[in-house]
């Protein structure tokens, strides 16, 4: 937002990239692969692209389809690319149960939904702010969601979550 949308820079967004870039490595365990950290490195990259090419189609000067066709659209995307990955490797892959099958179709609903809502919350919030909001707001409710189940949050996640919390306090409250 701030590099091609000329959205102004303010001490509460970068006090909010800090602290929530600070989070971010913190639940890093030491002694994994060296092929994690490429991982974690492209999750970060394409999770912000994701947020990048929503921003650039509502700027975009054209008519477009309405929020929920383009969530509809991108999901379908999705779906065909997912497929074509299964039916390319299916012989890697082990045939799931009912549970697994059930809490990826929760995600991926729960997943579609939230982009719905960003997509729209576009309108009225510069990408600049939503963004660091929302990787805050990933790390702070995955975590609450971890504390409801048998995996309690280790103390590195509840630092994380405290200083992704803090980072958008800062955004909220700092001019």
């Amino acid at each position: 937002g701030i590099f091609f949308f000329n959205e102004g820079v303010t001490l509460g967004k970068i006090l909010c990239v800090l602290f929530v870039g600070a989070a971010l490595p913190i639940t890093i365990t030491k002694g994994g692969s060296k092929s994690a950290y490429i991982y974690y490195i492209g999750v970060f990259i394409f999770n912000g692209m994701a947020g990048v090419y929503p921003k650039i189609y509502t700027s975009l000067p054209y008519p477009k389809v309405t929020e929920a066709e383009y969530t509809t659209l991108l999901h379908i995307v999705a779906v065909i690319i997912a497929l074509t990955v299964l039916l390319l490797h299916r012989k890697e892959f082990k045939k799931p149960g009912m549970k697994p099958v059930l809490f990826a179709s929760a995600g991926g609903l729960l997943n579609s939904v939230a982009n719905y809502i960003l997509l729209i919350a576009l309108a009225v919030l510069p990408a600049s702010v939503q963004y660091p909001f929302l990787t805050g707001g990933v790390i702070i409710v995955s975590t609450l969601i971890a504390a409801f189940t048998s995996r309690k949050p280790s103390k590195k996640e509840i630092i994380a979550v405290i200083l992704a919390f803090t980072g958008i306090l800062l955004l909220v409250l700092v001019p």
